[in-house]
């Protein structure tokens, strides 16, 4: 077996799947950290809202969210809306997305 300190391949391949993992706890935490921001400013009545004025039309919403994930990147926002396009674009986790926000923040 070899190492990675023995093998230039491996060790590149161990830092490419490294930095793919924490770019995708990364992307969680996006989301998470505004769902609870938006409940300790009193904005998750709005979200709700909004959440249901937009699930008929989510799908159609998250091909343009991703259609707009390069632009954003370039500002750093392209894995938030990458995210975000994902959770719309599925009826469970738009569910999920939904019972996050109607959840009484914790202190």
């Amino acid at each position: 077996m070899q190492t990675a300190a023995a093998n230039p391949t491996l060790a590149q391949a161990t830092l490419f799947a490294n930095d793919a993992i924490l770019r995708g706890m990364e992307r969680e935490s996006q989301v998470a950290r505004g769902i609870t921001a938006a409940k300790e400013r009193g904005g998750a009545p709005l979200l709700l809202t909004l959440l249901e004025a937009v699930k008929p039309i989510a799908p159609v919403l998250a091909s343009g969210l991703l259609a707009a994930e390069p632009v954003a990147a370039l500002w750093g926002g392209g894995g938030a809306l990458r995210e975000l396009s994902e959770l719309l674009d599925d009826p469970e986790s738009l569910e999920a997305l939904r019972g996050q926000l109607a959840e009484e923040p914790t202190e």
